[in-house]
């Protein structure tokens, strides 16, 4: 298996993209990156109002000097060199289990419409389909799953060459008022 290149964790808030991350770069003996601390950390990046404001100039020069790594973030491809990226792995997560993770995490009701409303919708894997297009485009449904095995299908997946596109329809299974109520 070829090392070269930069494999991406993406999907929405609490799907678990930086411990799969972590794990997967482990397995394959590469840098993880977490691309929001890492960027706080270079400095290319501030927290304000309790959100993550990106310098995005910096940040673009930062990551694209990276050649091989695994990075996990929500809009990494914004900051990354695209021709850089061998594999994105977008994570998708029943809605209804994000709901009680953003409970969790304590996220106000904004945001958790916000980012219920974006994993219904498909949000980041349209995202990633647009900036990476389809050759490069994984989809992982790890709603029922554990980090662990979840980076072990990536890692066979990279060995193997071989793409992981789960089927998930989250809108076909909208049937009650509080679905609708957390949707924009």
């Amino acid at each position: 298996m070829s090392k070269k290149g930069i494999i991406v964790i993406g999907g929405c808030p609490a799907t678990g993209k930086s411990v799969v991350g972590k794990i997967l770069a482990e397995m394959l003996s590469l840098e993880h990156i977490d691309y929001a601390d890492y960027l706080l950390k270079m400095k290319a990046a501030k927290i304000i109002n309790n959100e993550i404001v990106i310098e995005e100039a910096k940040a673009k020069r930062i990551l694209k000097e990276k050649d091989e790594a695994v990075i996990s973030g929500v809009y990494t491809f914004d900051y990354l060199d695209v021709s850089k990226v061998k594999s994105v792995y977008v994570l998708r997560c029943n809605p209804k289990i994000l709901f009680y993770r953003y409970l969790q995490r304590d996220y106000n009701l904004e945001k958790i419409k916000n980012n219920i409303t974006s994993e219904y919708l498909d949000i980041c894997l349209k995202m990633a389909l647009k900036k990476m297009g389809y050759e490069k485009v994984n989809q992982l449904d790890v709603s029922n799953d554990e980090p662990h095995y979840t980076a072990l299908r990536i890692y066979y997946s990279l060995k193997n060459g071989y793409m992981i596109f789960d089927r998930v329809d989250w809108l076909s299974q909208v049937s009650r008022p509080f679905d609708m109520l957390l949707m924009k």
